[in-house]
């Protein structure tokens, strides 16, 4: 049973709490971690894990579907490190490799046609193969929706004739007179032209 900001994140931070729980989910003991104060573990030596930096970079764009009032693109950078397994430089990467596609898939999953793809580049605590760990940084964005806000719409404001009313005040329409059953139809004498008398609720 999935929460309802599953089917379609809102934030990013339920895009990565989808991946934490996909680890678990799967019985995975990799290491997921959310914030820049971790960067420091990413030493020579450090154990396998996956950390998540947010918000660093981001726009705000166009509206995905019609009727929202603009989109977000959230930044995140993404560190990776591994155990290196092999004393062979040309596979020494391979482990981080298999690790950021699985990062990468947990990351799609969780939020199909919302993310977008950066940069990826070595972030080897050491450049050589010394039995240190590999690892890679990888960028990519969240897009999501800006909902517009139910409360502006169902707030009072004020007409060009400096009336204050609200959404559901109902206006007179001047340019078409209604018909002689109209509710709220006043009729001063038959040769008079119609008149609607309307109240705020």
């Amino acid at each position: 049973m999935f929460a309802p900001d599953y089917a379609v994140p809102s934030m990013l931070s339920a895009v990565l709490r989808q991946v934490r729980d996909a680890f678990d989910a799967m019985g995975d003991a990799t290491l997921v971690q959310v914030g820049a104060q971790f960067r420091e573990g990413f030493g020579p030596g450090a154990p396998i894990r996956v950390l998540f930096v947010p918000h660093t970079r981001g726009t705000v764009d166009d509206p995905i579907e019609m009727g929202a009032a603009g989109s977000l693109r959230h930044g995140c950078d993404l560190f990776l490190r591994a155990e290196i397994e092999s004393s062979d430089d040309d596979t020494r990467f391979d482990p981080v490799v298999l690790l950021a596609m699985l990062v990468i898939d947990l990351v799609h999953t969780a939020a199909p046609g919302r993310i977008v793809w950066g940069e990826c580049a070595d972030d080897s605590p050491v450049k050589t193969d010394t039995g240190m760990g590999a690892g890679l940084a990888l960028h990519f964005e969240f897009r999501h929706e800006i909902r517009h806000e139910a409360r502006r719409w169902v707030a009072d404001y004020i007409t060009a004739q400096g009336r204050v009313v609200g959404p559901m005040t109902q206006e007179p329409d001047a340019s078409t007179p209604p018909l002689p059953d109209a509710p709220g139809a006043i009729y001063a004498n038959a040769a008079d032209l119609p008149v609607i008398v309307t109240e705020a609720p």
